[in-house]
Parts: structure tokens; C-alpha cells; sequence
């Protein structure tokens, strides 16, 4: 008997037939099974429910990447090379935003796919564009004086 486990249900193969059953996975991997669903299938098609599996379970990683985007940078003055409190970041394309703490450092975690143009503002600073196509680099924004 064979098992094929997917996020809240899991396939068990067994002769053949499979059982379709939605689940809860214990901590150990044993699954804990609340209703199920059957389905027969002839020894030429056996295998063939994979190809209908898209259609059983809505897969969100193809929506969304696996985890999200972290944004990182830290904002610093042009001129002084001092860092900038209280910058105002944010994703134009989206509700996520952030304000640079006392060091001037920024995060914003996203699901949005790459590469995204974030705007950075400041009341005593020139408003900068700028598009981050790696998510994985420390951005380094130096904000120009009004």
C-alpha cells in the first residue's frame, strides 16, 4: 500500500484503487484521516490519476512562491552619509509598506513575484524610485536633501 501525501489530503494506493482522504498530519508525518473518497481503476490506468491530481487539490505554490520575498535595505543621508529615521518604504504595487527604524534599516515581506519598483519617502528627503529585481540583497538607498 502506498501513500502520496499533499498539503490536508492524502492519496492511498491499494490494489486498484485509490482512496482520496483529507487529512491532518501529526508532527511525526502519521496522518490523522477525517472522510475519504474512492476511486477504481483498471491495472492499464493505475497510475493515470496523477494526471487528474491538479484537479483534486488546489495547489497554492503555483499562485505564490514557496515563501515570500524579504525586502531588506538600510537609508542613509547623500550628503552626510548619516542614516535616516523614519523613511517611509513601500511596494507601489501592493499594500506593503514599511518605516526605517533608528539605524535607518527596512524589511518588507511580500508574495508579489520579482522584480518590484519600491518608492522611499521622507519628509526632509527627495522622494527615490527604485526597482529591486534580487530579493536576497541588503539594499543600500541613499535619499538626496530638499
Amino acid at each position: 500500500m502506498d501513500y502520496y501525501k499533499y498539503p490536508n489530503i492524502v492519496l492511498k494506493l491499494k490494489g486498484h484503487a485509490v482512496q482520496i482522504f483529507k487529512s491532518t498530519m501529526l508532527k511525526n508525518g502519521s496522518p490523522i484521516f477525517s472522510s475519504s473518497n474512492s476511486l477504481s481503476m483498471s491495472t492499464t490506468y493505475r497510475n493515470s490519476w496523477l494526471l487528474v491530481l491538479p484537479a483534486l487539490i488546489f495547489n497554492t505554490t503555483e499562485i505564490y512562491p514557496a515563501s515570500p520575498n524579504t525586502i531588506q535595505g538600510t537609508i542613509t543621508n547623500s550628503s552626510t552619509g548619516k542614516t535616516v529615521e523614519k523613511a517611509y518604504v513601500y511596494i507601489i504595487s501592493g499594500e506593503e509598506e514599511a518605516l526605517t527604524d533608528r539605524k535607518g534599516v527596512f524589511s518588507i515581506a511580500t508574495w508579489q513575484e520579482l522584480p518590484l519598483t519600491v518608492i522611499v519617502e521622507h519628509p526632509a528627503y527627495k522622494k527615490k524610485k527604485l526597482v529591486i529585481k534580487d530579493a536576497s540583497e541588503h539594499q543600500f538607498i541613499r535619499l538626496d536633501p530638499k
